[in-house]
């Protein structure tokens, strides 16, 4: 779970308080996996360090990415498994690992990258069935960040699948609704 290299702990000025300093790319490293475990930890700006803003922004980048992944999604109506439980999605990389969150209506996919921090493709295929839906039910897939949509079905996700580049220790979140047929 923690990354390759170790966070070193420094106490500084508050010595209950532990700072962890490491390498952003350890943080890519472990935000990712916290995706794909259904694990949203609290940042504070004194836990960072003294910079000035900028620096402090470029800091918290890794948290407020994940935090608008999500942003506006009410857990408490959906289900959720993680990388290890979940077979609803497969991946045909090793690489890039797949949780969801689900309910009787839509799914939460999370795609990423935990294992590489290089740039990985995939094509990554989901078995609507396992949600409780119909084969063939019309769907809309939204990529949460940019929020680019994709009108599919569930026998194109089983068979074919999606085409998805991740780069080193990075994710996307999918929103995969059943179409509804309103505007």
């Amino acid at each position: 779970m923690l990354p390759q290299e170790g966070f070193k702990a420094d106490a500084g000025a508050f010595p209950r308080k532990m700072r962890i300093r490491c390498k952003s790319e350890d943080v890519d490293a472990f935000i990712c996996r916290l995706s794909l475990n259904g694990l949203f930890p609290i940042i504070r700006t004194e836990d960072i360090g003294a910079f000035n803003l900028e620096d402090k922004m470029a800091r918290l980048h890794p948290w407020l990415k994940l935090f608008r992944s999500f942003k506006g999604i009410d857990f408490s109506r959906l289900h959720f498994d993680d990388w290890k439980k979940q077979g609803a999605i497969v991946t045909d990389n090793p690489s890039i690992r797949a949780a969801v969150y689900w309910n009787d209506t839509e799914a939460l996919l999370v795609l990423a990258n935990s294992e590489s921090a290089l740039p990985q493709r995939t094509t990554f295929k989901v078995n609507t069935e396992a949600f409780g839906w119909e084969g063939k039910t019309p769907l809309n897939l939204l990529e949460r960040l940019s929020g680019k949509k994709l009108s599919v079905n569930g026998s194109l996700l089983r068979n074919q699948g999606v085409v998805l580049e991740l780069p080193g220790y990075g994710y996307k979140v999918y929103q995969l609704k059943l179409e509804t047929g309103r505007k």
